[in-house]
């Protein structure tokens, strides 16, 4: 990976990904923002978002785990007034957060 020069501490550089250069993100940074400290536990998987529609980049989001990928229903989706949520869904085994992988991906 290569650190980005004057880039937010949520960013954690670029890589190149199947010849494609994508930024590789910390979403617990930009989430938690003041009260994050690096707990020092190793982020060595990545999900990555193909945004070339909208922002016309790729990028990667740094995480401990995926527990598993579920398709979720568009009227299941609860609205919620956060700038970083999507939506919120519940289910019998708890909730899920939509977080919107643009949003986190911002540079500010």
């Amino acid at each position: 990976m290569t650190s980005i020069p004057d880039s937010p501490p949520h960013v954690e550089g670029a890589i190149d990904l199947r010849g494609e250069t994508t930024r590789v993100i910390d979403p617990s940074a930009r989430l938690l923002q003041d009260g994050y400290e690096d707990n020092g536990i190793s982020q060595d998987r990545m999900i990555v978002f193909d945004t070339e529609m909208t922002t016309g980049g790729r990028s990667g989001w740094a995480v401990t785990d995926v527990r598993r990928i579920l398709t979720i229903e568009s009227d299941s989706v609860e609205a919620v007034d956060e700038a970083m949520v999507n939506g919120l869904v519940t289910r019998e085994d708890g909730h899920i957060v939509w977080i919107d992988p643009e949003t986190i991906s911002a540079e500010t």
